[in-house]
């Protein structure tokens, strides 16, 4: 009799990893990188690499989760979706927020007060910040879904509480697309 292999799960099943587990494994990735790396930008660029990689499958597995998931077509509605159901499938909760620069249309901010996969990770002087890598995932999701744009994390200080700044600004023909749509 044949045993049941990771395929005949149902993906629908939200199944919890092991928090323990999972922040090993993003350690050992982590050590790796580091040790491989010459200066903080390589780090920074090789975690943010691997994240893009992880967000066409991160895109993929919401969109098969949602029952109700469509193509979005709007900037709004994309970013209200990486900032709802993708930032809940990645650390259980919403972003903090979402906002349009005021001063430039093309750019818009997701700020979130450290998300738990970064928070979790001491981050000394000597150690660079590890939200490219949520950065990273945040850019190939959206260009995977046709919206061109470049993803770049900004770690804020104010009042005392630091955030992380996800930065996203659009390609001029995905603000062009959107304007011909309204």
């Amino acid at each position: 009799m044949r045993r049941a292999g990771i395929y005949d799960r149902n993906l629908k099943a939200r199944r919890e990893v092991s928090a323990s587990s999972f922040h090993f494994l993003f350690s050992e990735i982590v050590q790796y990188y580091s040790k491989r790396s010459a200066s903080a930008q390589d780090f920074s660029k090789a975690l943010e690499d691997l994240g893009y990689h992880l967000g066409p499958r991160v895109l993929e597995l919401v969109c098969f989760r949602e029952r109700a998931c469509k193509k979005e077509t709007s900037i709004v509605e994309m970013l209200r979706f990486v900032y709802g159901p993708v930032w809940k499938t990645l650390f259980n909760k919403n972003a903090d927020e979402l906002e349009q620069n005021t001063e430039e249309e093309d750019e818009y901010m997701i700020n979130e007060r450290e998300p738990s996969l970064v928070s979790q990770f001491s981050q000394g002087a000597d150690c660079p910040s590890l939200a490219p890598f949520v950065a990273g995932i945040i850019e190939g999701l959206l260009n995977a879904a046709n919206f061109g744009c470049r993803v770049t994390a900004h770690s804020v200080t104010t009042d005392g509480l630091s955030k992380s700044v996800f930065l996203v600004k659009f390609a001029p023909e995905v603000l062009a697309r959107d304007r011909a749509r309204k």
